[in-house]
């Protein structure tokens, strides 16, 4: 595999990217001999590496992320209190 690209993506607090990355590692790739992803939290950030064998399989990989991810995001920041408890 020789395309790889890393996304950190701000979510505010260590909580919300906590539970981002335990949300959106639970999906697998659907091609997962041709991709690898890994998704973790890094402080207040969201920090995702892909490694593809194409780059059309990176994009799509990516692509697809992105949408769940920005679900997540929404999600968060409409129901989400880092108060809460």
């Amino acid at each position: 595999m020789s395309h790889t690209l890393t996304l950190r993506i701000p979510l505010g607090s260590h909580e919300f990217a906590g539970i981002a990355a335990r949300v959106l590692a639970v999906d697998r790739e659907l091609k997962q001999s041709q991709v690898q992803r890994t998704v973790e939290s890094d402080g207040d950030e969201l920090a995702v590496t892909f490694t593809a064998a194409s780059v059309k399989m990176l994009r799509t990989s990516v692509s697809s992320f992105l949408e769940f991810a920005g679900l997540v995001a929404q999600t968060l920041a409409e129901f989400g209190s880092v108060d809460a408890e």
